[in-house]
């Protein structure tokens, strides 16, 4: 369920583009919506104006001024009443706290991108993908309507991602079925190190080999995909779903899959492999990522702990 959801109003995107999707996820799921705004201002005045205005007055003006804003933008989106929150610090950190304290369900925000260098995500989007215990959607482009099509990435040869597949397909079914939107699910399988094996002298395998061995895991994510199939229809029986195994390596076959089947919207998970609580997004996905030009909504496992949690412990 998404029952509240966090928009991030930030002088630094086209926050229209967070509003928009935000409020057509809030009506789509009936959902409480929260918006934050975070003042950069406010230190940079405070060191410049500091001896001619006192902090307070300056906090209370730009706070304010925020205030002004998102409601003026809410009421713009057909959403009058609206919680309101404004701080000032590093705009991530303040993400990641008030969305643990309104206990939201996903935090919304537009992309940082870059139009000199094209990059569709900057650093500050990465961080808050990295860090966030809870999904983060991040919106590039003009939100539709509602999408007709999402797309979610698992990956059922992973042995210990099981409960992670099936929390991703949770969020992908709710966000399908808030919307009507159709549901592909995607999962990439491959022999690693098949190419060298095929084609360096230093190995000695038999083609027949190498080939049954791949038919092998073919099988295998086939019979994975299928049980996790089972499980989503019978959550979520209404939710019109396609479901993908496609041989190749995810950091190629997620990106073009999202093109050939005209996603609006993808679920991804995020996660590092050493078990460091914590640790940074993995670089498979933050490849994977980075070749996407669509609205993306990343995740984490249970066991994920922030960083910007544990440095306030």
């Amino acid at each position: 369920m998404i029952d509240s959801i966090l928009i991030v109003f930030d002088d630094n995107t086209n926050s229209d583009l967070a509003l928009d999707a935000g409020f057509s996820l809030g009506h789509a799921h009936h959902a409480e919506i929260h918006v934050l705004a975070v003042s950069e201002l406010a230190e940079r005045w405070r060191v410049s104006l500091g001896e001619i205005v006192d902090d307070k007055t300056i906090r209370d003006y730009l706070f304010e001024r925020r205030r002004e804003a998102v409601r003026a933008k809410s009421k713009a989106h057909n959403w009058p009443e609206v919680d309101v929150i404004v701080r000032s610090g590093v705009s991530f950190v303040e993400v990641i706290h008030a969305a643990l304290e309104v206990n939201a369900d996903i935090i919304v925000q537009a992309s940082h991108t870059e139009e000199e260098t094209g990059l569709f995500f900057t650093s500050a989007d990465w961080h808050l993908m990295r860090k966030s215990p809870i999904p983060v959607m991040i919106v590039k482009e003009a939100w539709p309507i509602a999408p007709s099509r999402i797309l979610a990435a698992v990956d059922v040869l992973d042995k210990d991602a099981g409960d992670f597949d099936r929390k991703i397909l949770a969020l992908a079914g709710v966000l399908a079925n808030g919307s009507g939107s159709e549901l592909v699910v995607l999962t990439a399988w491959s022999l690693e190190g098949e190419s060298a094996v095929r084609n360096s002298p230093w190995f000695k395998a038999e083609q027949a080999t190498i080939d049954d061995a791949l038919a092998a895991i073919g099988v295998r994510a086939e019979k994975r995909l299928a049980e996790l199939e089972d499980w989503f229809k019978g959550t979520f029986p209404n939710v019109s779903t396609r479901w993908i195994a496609s041989k190749g390596n995810a950091r190629d076959v997620i990106p073009a899959a999202v093109e050939e089947h005209a996603a609006d919207l993808v679920v991804v998970g995020t996660v590092g492999r050493t078990g460091i609580p914590g640790l940074m997004i993995g670089n498979t996905s933050e490849t994977i990522l980075s070749k996407i030009r669509r609205p993306v909504v990343t995740l984490k496992p249970d066991a994920f702990v922030s960083p910007a949690v544990l440095q306030d412990k």
